[in-house]
């Protein structure tokens, strides 16, 4: 059975193809900047589909869609665990997350972020780090607020510069 995991404002639960149109219209040219590019309908759909394959087998990678109490995709939220193919520690998840532009500034990510964390220490994950552009403002704001270390900049696998935050599960 597949993770629905929910506090008093938000749920996260997997991806379905139902939600390529809503995904769809909240892939914007922000979020598109920062996330390699703007989403169509094949490559949205490949990627829900590619993350149903991931829960089936149960890992590398943990993607939920967050919907707000009204039960609107509102953005999602991911965990990959392929500590490996990311450069990271045993142990490690990376988190991943966008906010579709109707919904920004309301908390959603933070609230989600919070609830995949403990997703995470249930699954035995023992720390997860945040990988953000230093130009990415809003982004860089959201693991400070959620009691993330700052380690400073360095540079990602595939050469991108990027400042990481670690926190402890």
């Amino acid at each position: 059975m597949l993770p629905e995991l929910t506090d008093d404002e938000i749920v996260l639960r997997p991806f379905t193809v139902a939600d390529v149109p809503a995904h769809l219209a909240g892939d914007d040219a922000e979020q598109a900047k920062w996330l390699g590019g703007k989403s169509t309908e094949e490559s949205a759909r490949s990627w829900i589909q590619t993350n149903q394959e991931h829960w089936k087998t149960g890992e590398p990678i943990y993607n939920f869609a967050i919907r707000n109490a009204e039960d609107q995709l509102v953005g999602w939220v991911e965990a990959n665990v392929d500590h490996e193919g990311l450069g990271l520690s045993e142990g490690d998840a990376n988190i991943s997350y966008a906010v579709y532009p109707h919904a920004r500034g309301k908390g959603y990510v933070g609230k989600a972020i919070t609830l995949l964390e403990s997703f995470l220490a249930e699954k035995g994950i023992k720390r997860s780090v945040i990988r953000v552009s230093p130009e990415n403002t809003a982004s860089l704001a959201v693991p400070m607020r959620l009691g993330y270390d700052d380690k400073g900049d360095g540079v990602s696998k595939d050469g991108d510069l990027l400042r990481t935050f670690t926190k402890q599960l």
